[in-house]
């Protein structure tokens, strides 16, 4: 790591910030195969592949070489517990394979916000966002629950078969994200749009967000501050508010198509 020779400090950083594409594959399993920490298990690569090609998965990229140095992944649950059965809609969607490299910065909260806002907009589970965090990993449970503002709580049996993770049940804590987050999430998404610069106060580092090209923040803006502070964000604090995600995107603006213009004239 560089030091800048006035105050022989870490140097700045200068990240950019997008969703996956196809093409990144590769980039993203290199990116989980080379830093391996012991609080991130190990996904399939076919899964891995998946979802990345299909835009899943955040990415902060070191603009100086162009890898990652942070990455997580929506990985959508599709059971319908009632009929115990695949559906083409999510019940579920796991916030998962969260992994910083940086420490000291809190990429977590634009990162997890950025992620529940994009599958709002795209594709909303039916019940809840969830995230599951191994005990022994209080520090990302704690900033889970006390900064980015999700609820623990203890899933139910289908959640439990849906992931797979029952036999490791006395190891987990579980987090989820509902309605009456929503609010928060994208005041925290709004808070980095405005000032896209994240300072580690105990070495003075700061790290530069490039968000031109998550696009869908500039265009959904609206929405977000109405779901921020607008008659949206009332809606969803209502304690009478159903606390279903797939309703709670029923209640969000609908963007409008501009109208055409009158056809010239020969």
């Amino acid at each position: 790591m560089t030091l800048t020779n006035e105050f022989n400090q870490p140097a700045d950083l200068h990240l950019l910030v997008r969703m996956s594409k196809p093409g990144d594959e590769q980039m993203v399993r290199d990116f989980y195969s080379t830093f391996k920490h012991e609080f991130v298990d190990d996904r399939d690569h076919t899964m891995l592949d998946k979802y990345t090609a299909d835009g899943r998965v955040i990415l902060f990229l070191n603009k100086d070489n162009g890898q990652p140095v942070a990455s997580s992944i929506a990985l959508s649950h599709n059971i319908d517990p009632a009929k115990k059965a695949p559906t083409k809609k999510a019940a579920w969607t796991e916030v998962g394979a969260t992994h910083i490299t940086l420490g000291g910065f809190n990429l977590s909260s634009f990162m997890v916000s950025a992620q529940i806002m994009n599958e709002m907009f795209k594709r909303p589970p039916v019940q809840f966002f969830f995230a599951d965090i191994y005990k022994t990993n209080s520090k990302a449970s704690t900033l889970l629950s006390k900064v980015i503002g999700w609820d623990f709580f203890v899933p139910n049996d289908d959640l439990w078969d849906s992931t797979g993770f029952r036999h490791e049940e006395h190891l987990l804590d579980w987090l989820r994200c509902t309605t009456k987050t929503l609010p928060h999430q994208a005041k925290l998404l709004l808070e980095t749009m405005d000032n896209p610069k994240i300072v580690n106060h105990k070495t003075g580092q700061a790290v530069h967000l490039d968000l031109s090209e998550m696009g869908w923040l500039k265009t959904r803006r609206k929405a977000l501050e109405n779901i921020a502070t607008g008659p949206v964000s009332a809606i969803l604090l209502d304690p009478a508010a159903n606390q279903n995600i797939e309703w709670a995107a029923g209640t969000m603006p609908k963007r409008t198509a501009k109208k055409a213009g009158p056809t010239p004239q020969p």
